[in-house]
């Protein structure tokens, strides 16, 4: 998993959701990896931020939505792609 970056390596990010639980936070930035993404994560004030650059936050907000639905049982799982 990526390690908690800095501040100055912060710029440009926009934070998505916050966690105490430093696993949830870690299958966040799995999700988001998979897809493309490029999350960080950073300790802050006692929670774990999941942040993708300002770019990629619309998208990475609807994609997680996507994946608490699926875990939910809300929506069927996506397909695997075919090789």
């Amino acid at each position: 998993m990526q390690e908690e970056q800095e501040e100055e390596g912060d710029e440009g990010e926009r934070g998505l959701r916050a966690t105490p639980d430093r696993a949830v936070a870690d299958e966040w930035l799995l999700v988001l990896a998979a897809e493309g993404f490029r999350p960080s994560i950073r300790h802050e004030a006692g929670a774990f931020v999941a942040s993708v650059p300002d770019t990629e936050h619309a998208a990475a907000l609807r994609v997680l939505e996507h994946y608490d639905d699926e875990q939910r049982g809300q929506v069927a799982p996506r397909p695997a792609a075919e090789p």
